[in-house]
C-alpha cells in the first residue's frame, strides 16, 4: 500500500510561490511553502538530523455505516463507527508477537461491535415503530476509535474511545487503555510499569483532590481508589502510556458524577522515578504528539527532562467561534487571534524545538491551521495555513455496507501531510507531503498535491481533443510536451501543483497533464473554456 496521507478540507486553495523552489540538501526533494497567510519568507529545509526515537508506522481503519428507515423523511435509525489497528508489512516481520496481540485487539473488537450493532439496529427499529408522529425518537449510535497515545521502539499505548446511545436521557462515553511491549508483544498491566502499587494510589488521591476540587467526588472515593487501582490486568480504572509518563483514568460514575464526567491523573516519569521499573522513562528524539486542547496537557518543552503543563483559554464570538485562543505555560499565557469552531492541536518535537500546530474547523467542512513555537519563555507565531494536518490515507470503499477509511498514526515529524481544498478542474481535496523547515514552518515537498476525490465525483470525460503533455506514470516527468486527450477518454485526477496543471490518468494508467489558467472564471485550457472540454467536473463552494 502506498502511504499518502490525507486530512479534511482546508481554507482557500492557493500555494505560496515567493522566492521559487528550495531544495533540501539532505532529502534532494523540492518544497515549497504551504499556503502561508503570515506574509513571512519562504525557507529551505534543515538537515533533518533529529532522531525518531524509533517510532513504527501504524495504521487506522475505521469502518463506518448508517442505517436508515424506509420512510419519506429517511429517519436514521443507528449510525457507528469503528476503529482497527494494523502495522506495515515490514513492521509485522519484525515484531511478529506485537502483531499476534494486535490481531486479537482487532477480533475480539470487530466481533464484539458487531453482535452490539445487530442489537442496537433491532431495538432502534421497534422505538421507532411504535413511536407516534409527535412522539420523541432519537438515533442508536456507537462509537469506538482509537487514540494513540505513545509510540516508539519499546511502547505502544492506545486509547479506545467509547461512546453509545441507546435511549434515555444521554449517551455514555468510556475510555479503555492497550499498552504493548512492542518487542515481545505482551499486553502490560500497570504492575509490570509501577515498582509500589501502594504508594501509586497514595499519590493519585492526592493528585484528584488538587486537580479536582470542585468535582463532587463520592464519600469514599479515597477508600474506593485502591479497590479500583490493583495494578492487575482486570483492574476497574483504565491507563495509558504518554510521552511524559501514564494516565490513570476514573471513567463516569466510578468515583464521581455523571456530571462530574471522568477523572484523569497525570503520574509523570521525572516527577516519580522511583515509582517506575527501569525502561520506562520520558520519550527521546524527535517525535509528535497528538493531545486534546480542552484539558490540561504535561509535555517536555525544551528537553531538560521536566514536564511543562500546557493548556488553553478560548474566548468565543456570538456565533460560537473561537476568535482567541490563550496558550500557557507553566501558568504564562499569551493569547492570539484566530477564527474557527473547534481546535484539533498536535505538537511536534524536532531537533531540540517544540512547535504546535492547531487546526480550526471552519464553515463547510474548510480548516485553517495555526503554527506556533513554545518555549519556557512563551509561544511565539509563526505562520497560518490554509488546510490541516491529518492522517488519513486516500483508500476509502464508500460502496459496501461498511464504509471504510485508512488513516497513519502521527509517529514521526517526517510522518506529516497537509490537506487543502483544491479548485482545478473540480473540487477535491488535495494532499502535500510535508517537512518541518525553519523555525518551524511547514514546507510542501515536490510542490505537488495528490487527489483525493469525494465519494461520488465519478470520472471525467473528455469532450473534444483536448491539450496535454504525457508523463511517465512512476515519475510524472513529462514525456511529450504537444500530445491531446482524445475525445472520449474517462480519466480521474491524479493530482496538481494547485497554481497551473492538473496530471490526469485513464484506465490503462496512462498519464497526462493539463496546463490551466485559473486566473479568472471559467478556467481555461489553451484559451477553451474547461466547461467545453470535460464533462463530469464537480466545484462545490
Amino acid at each position: 500500500m502506498v502511504l499518502v496521507l490525507m486530512m479534511i478540507t482546508g481554507c482557500g486553495s492557493s500555494t505560496s510561490d515567493n522566492g521559487g523552489d528550495n531544495t533540501d540538501s539532505d532529502t534532494e526533494e523540492t518544497t515549497t511553502e504551504a499556503s502561508n497567510d503570515s506574509g513571512q519568507e519562504e525557507d529551505s529545509l534543515d538537515d533533518g538530523s533529529g532522531t525518531s526515537g524509533g517510532a513504527h508506522n501504524y495504521l487506522i481503519q475505521t469502518k463506518m455505516r448508517t442505517d436508515n428507515a424506509d420512510d419519506e423523511q429517511y429517519t436514521t435509525l443507528y449510525s457507528g463507527s469503528y476503529d482497527l489497528i494494523y502495522m506495515t508489512d515490514e513492521d509485522k516481520t519484525q515484531y511478529p508477537d506485537l502483531w499476534k496481540s494486535l490481531e486479537t485487539y482487532n477480533e475480539s473488537t470487530e466481533s464484539g461491535f458487531l453482535n452490539t450493532y445487530e442489537q442496537y439496529l433491532d431495538e432502534a427499529k421497534d422505538w421507532y415503530k411504535e413511536s407516534g408522529p409527535d412522539d420523541y425518537f432519537s438515533a442508536y449510535s456507537d462509537e469506538n476509535h482509537i487514540f494513540i497515545s505513545r509510540t516508539d521502539d519499546s511502547f505502544l499505548s492506545f486509547e479506545a474511545n467509547l461512546f453509545s446511545y441507546a435511549g434515555g436521557a444521554h449517551g455514555s462515553y468510556s475510555r479503555i487503555g492497550y499498552n504493548y511491549d512492542v518487542k515481545t508483544g505482551q499486553k502490560l498491566a500497570l504492575k509490570d510499569v509501577i515498582t509500589d502499587i501502594t504508594r501509586l494510589q497514595e499519590i493519585v488521591i492526592t493528585k484528584l483532590k488538587s486537580d479536582y476540587p470542585d468535582a463532587q467526588l463520592t464519600s469514599t472515593y479515597e477508600q474506593a481508589v485502591p479497590q479500583y487501582l490493583t495494578g492487575e490486568e482486570d483492574q476497574e480504572c483504565t491507563w495509558y502510556m504518554t510521552p511524559q509518563g501514564i494516565d490513570i483514568y476514573f471513567g463516569v460514575y466510578l468515583i464521581g458524577s455523571y456530571a462530574d464526567g471522568a477523572q484523569i491523573a497525570h503520574i509523570l516519569y521525572n516527577d516519580n522515578p522511583e515509582l517506575f521499573y527501569e525502561g520506562f522513562h520520558v520519550q527521546q528524539g524527535d517525535y509528535v504528539e497528538n493531545f486534546d486542547a480542552y484539558g490540561n496537557y504535561y509535555t517536555d518543552i525544551n528537553e531538560d527532562g521536566k514536564p511543562d503543563e500546557l493548556s488553553f483559554e478560548f474566548e468565543y464570538d456570538q456565533n460560537y467561534s473561537i476568535e482567541k485562543m490563550g496558550i500557557s505555560i507553566n501558568g504564562n499565557k499569551t493569547t492570539f487571534e484566530t477564527y474557527g469552531y473547534n481546535v484539533y492541536p498536535i505538537l511536534v518535537h524536532k531537533g531540540g524545538n517544540t512547535y504546535m500546530y492547531a487546526g480550526f474547523s471552519l464553515d463547510n467542512d474548510y480548516y485553517t491551521t495555526y503554527a506556533y513555537r513554545l518555549a519556557e519563555d512563551g509561544v511565539t507565531q509563526i505562520a497560518q495555513y490554509s488546510g490541516r494536518i491529518t492522517g488519513m490515507i486516500p483508500d476509502e470503499d464508500y460502496e459496501s455496507e461498511w464504509q471504510t477509511t485508512w488513516s497513519k498514526v502521527f509517529a514521526t515529524p517526517e510522518d506529516m501531510y497537509l490537506s487543502d481544498r483544491m479548485q482545478l478542474l473540480s473540487t477535491y481535496q488535495g494532499l502535500a507531503k510535508l517537512r518541518i523547515g525553519d523555525e518551524g514552518k511547514l514546507m510542501i515537498v515536490d510542490d505537488f498535491y495528490y487527489a483525493q476525490l469525494y465519494a461520488g465525483s465519478g470520472k471525467l470525460t473528455a469532450l473534444k481533443d483536448v491539450k496535454a503533455a504525457t508523463l511517465d506514470p512512476d515519475t510524472r516527468q513529462i514525456l511529450s510536451e504537444n500530445e491531446v486527450i482524445p475525445k472520449g477518454k474517462q480519466l480521474v485526477i491524479y493530482g496538481t501543483n494547485n497554481k497551473n496543471y492538473v496530471d490526469l490518468k485513464d484506465d490503462e494508467g496512462q498519464m497526462f497533464r493539463v496546463t490551466l489558467d485559473s486566473s479568472d472564471w471559467p478556467q481555461t485550457v489553451g484559451g477553451e473554456n474547461i466547461e467545453e472540454l470535460f464533462d463530469g467536473m464537480l466545484f462545490a463552494g
